[in-house]
């Protein structure tokens, strides 16, 4: 995995007015971008300590061109649990970035035990950042999307936020995925 690529904040914005996710970085095991004041993260595979370190860094990057709010998506398809020093990354990168965070979505889609044993190494990192307010996991999209948007959305249309977040975020994983299915077959 190499450097994440990066744009201005500007461009972000004037980008994200259209109602797109704007991806910034992609590497094999994710891919970020975000939308207005959302971040958007697609995990793909166990995240290594370099690539928790990007996605730091792109944690930064929304919070940087947003600094009156940020929320955070992060979808996780199938098992991608980061191994214990790159969970250790996370631990730390929450603690330090957390509280700037007005809410964190994880949303592990994958089924089965596998599954509710990577929400549980995922609920017992928050845990550990000392972050659980603000911080959520749950198994779909739908169950996480109300929460996160009456703590995101703009006061007086959080339905229609709602509505479009959930849009913009199935369609970035979507292309995300397909972009990345055909470069790696």
């Amino acid at each position: 995995m190499g450097a994440m690529s990066s744009r201005d904040a500007s461009e972000h914005r004037a980008e994200n007015s259209v109602g797109k996710a704007a991806c910034f970085a992609r590497d094999p095991t994710c891919s970020m971008g975000n939308w207005r004041n959302v971040g958007i993260t697609l995990g793909r595979e166990a995240p290594t300590v370099e690539a928790m370190n990007n996605y730091h860094l792109s944690v930064k990057h929304v919070l940087k061109a947003y600094p009156g709010g940020v929320g955070l998506v992060t979808v996780i398809r199938e098992r991608s649990t980061p191994a214990a020093d790159a969970r250790d990354v996370a631990i730390k990168m929450f603690r330090e970035l957390g509280p700037k965070l007005t809410a964190a979505l994880f949303v592990v889609t994958a089924s089965g035990f596998a599954a509710a044993i990577q929400r549980s190494v995922i609920s017992m990192g928050i845990l550990a950042s000392g972050q659980r307010g603000h911080f959520k996991v749950v198994p779909t999209l739908d169950d996480g999307l109300g929460w996160f948007s009456e703590r995101v959305g703009p006061i007086g249309s959080v339905a229609e936020f709602k509505l479009q977040l959930r849009t913009v975020i199935r369609e970035f994983c979507h292309e995300e995925h397909e972009y990345l299915g055909a470069k790696h077959p």
